[in-house]
């Protein structure tokens, strides 16, 4: 914990360098969305740490791809059609085992930040989202991954795909 805190006061310009050397310390990172916007600015942020990104347009897509290959870090689109946000949350998240899930939300507020950590997601990104902002997010989820140590989590998914 001491290192993470080391790197967050340490000033902007030391978040922002990378810290990333070897193939296992770049994270694949999963998109599940239907927004250009938002997977731009997400591919941006990936792709300047070197990091992977997979993109998912349905919830169903992303699910599937979580159970095929190990995303440490997952970011849904709350907004995309047709789905029950809350369930698809904890479906990634159950789903993501003991990675982090980002929400991006239109319109973020401190009710919707509770309910989302409350579900053990991580972060809620505000919508349209830039690169940079996506950078440190993805950077901070990475090392509290890093610093943590957590276990993968086993348990039974709440919400079915049936449900979303």
């Amino acid at each position: 914990m001491g290192d993470l805190l080391d790197r967050m006061i340490s000033g902007p310009r030391d978040l922002l360098r990378p810290i990333f050397s070897t193939p296992a310390d770049r994270p694949p990172v999963l998109a599940i969305t239907a927004d250009l916007r938002l997977y731009a600015s997400v591919l941006s942020a990936a792709d300047s740490f070197g990091w992977g990104l997979q993109w998912a347009r349905t919830i169903s897509r992303g699910v599937e791809t979580c159970w095929s290959m190990r995303h440490p870090i997952v970011i849904y689109d709350r907004d995309l059609p047709n789905v029950d946000w809350r369930c698809a949350l904890d479906l990634l998240i159950e789903t993501a085992s003991h990675g982090r899930v980002l929400l991006a939300a239109s319109s973020v507020d401190e009710d919707l930040w509770r309910i989302v950590l409350r579900r053990h997601g991580y972060d809620v990104l505000s919508k349209p989202v830039h690169a940079e902002q996506v950078r440190r997010d993805l950077r901070f989820a990475w090392l509290s991954m890093r610093e943590t140590g957590e276990p993968a989590v086993e348990g039974s998914v709440s919400c079915s795909m049936a449900r979303i």
